[in-house]
């Protein structure tokens, strides 16, 4: 699914349980659950044999919300459900309170092709480089960057100064991760809000007025 960049859409009045959601589902490079489809969620568990009774597992509990921390999605949006709910039932989780508690994304998901802003032949940062040799990273970056672009074009001449400032110590941080996927993934997602929040404040603002 990383290789070939699969999207996952839980349609409306579909469901997907169990290992279906907490670890296909999260995997999608975009994942959405639609109109009243649902996720089921419960606790990763182990059987001695056929007579004894589910137990949960720490382990396989921790390597799924591990998982999905890699791919995007909040370590402890997985890990709520598992503790909360027994191997025997299942946490049916709608649309509202899937997007809700960071089960939908990632945020950054558009048409921006997987070309990162930066030229990748003359990339020397182990950061850049572990970039430029995955989709998935090259594709975020790609599309970061270009909102971070629009918005310091719509935004104020007094700010654009501390907006740069911002950016440059935040590639700092970015390349503190050196060729580490989930860190670099992670870093890029909490600048993505970051960098959202001031597009929706000032370039939707201006394109909608536009």
């Amino acid at each position: 699914m990383d290789r070939e960049e699969f999207s996952t859409l839980v349609a409306s009045g579909a469901q997907c349980a169990s290992a279906c959601a907490s670890v296909v589902y999260v995997s999608g490079r975009y994942h959405m659950v639609m109109g009243t489809g649902l996720l089921g969620i419960h606790t990763c568990y182990t059987v001695k044999d056929d007579n004894s009774e589910p137990e949960p597992s720490s382990f396989c509990n921790e390597r799924i919300a591990q998982k999905a921390a890699d791919h995007g999605t909040s370590y402890g949006a997985i890990q709520m459900w598992q503790r909360t709910t027994g191997p025997d039932q299942k946490s049916w989780i709608g649309p509202e309170v899937a997007c809700k508690y960071g089960l939908c994304g990632p945020p950054g998901f558009d048409d921006t092709r997987a070309v990162p802003s930066f030229d990748c032949k003359a990339a020397t940062y182990r950061s850049e480089l572990t970039i430029c040799s995955d989709k998935r990273l090259a594709r975020n970056e790609a599309s970061l960057s270009k909102y971070y672009s629009q918005t310091i074009k719509a935004m104020p001449p007094s700010e654009k100064d501390a907006f740069r400032a911002e950016q440059r110590a935040w590639l700092m941080y970015r390349n503190g991760c050196e060729a580490d996927k989930a860190c670099l993934l992670h870093r890029m997602n909490g600048r993505w809000n970051e960098v959202m929040e001031k597009w929706g404040k000032y370039a939707l603002r201006t394109n909608s007025a536009q």
